[in-house]
């Protein structure tokens, strides 16, 4: 659905593809990411819960994040995850 990796609707798809994924926190381990200089996200839809679901630890190896942000259906707002990401120690620059 208009390349969103999120909130896909039900009979919006004329195909499906599943898609290996993982978890943020797992590329920081596989690769041994100890300091993560900028963290660039353009996930169409999914950066909320990639960050969400990032364990505060991980947080604390990363200097910068550059995102692209979407509204959601689900009622949340940019503003509510520029809220989450300053609980993590972020300065939110827009």
């Amino acid at each position: 659905m208009q390349h969103r990796t999120s909130e896909v609707k039900e009979g919006a798809a004329q195909s499906e593809l599943v898609v290996p994924a993982t978890w943020l926190a797992s590329i920081f381990d596989l690769y041994e990411i100890k300091d993560c200089a900028l963290l660039k996200i353009d996930c169409e839809g999914a950066e909320y819960e990639i960050l969400e679901n990032l364990p505060p630890v991980y947080f604390q190896r990363i200097y910068a994040i550059r995102l692209e942000i979407h509204r959601r259906s689900d009622g949340r707002t940019p503003q509510d995850l520029f809220r989450f990401i300053e609980s993590q120690g972020f300065a939110v620059e827009k």
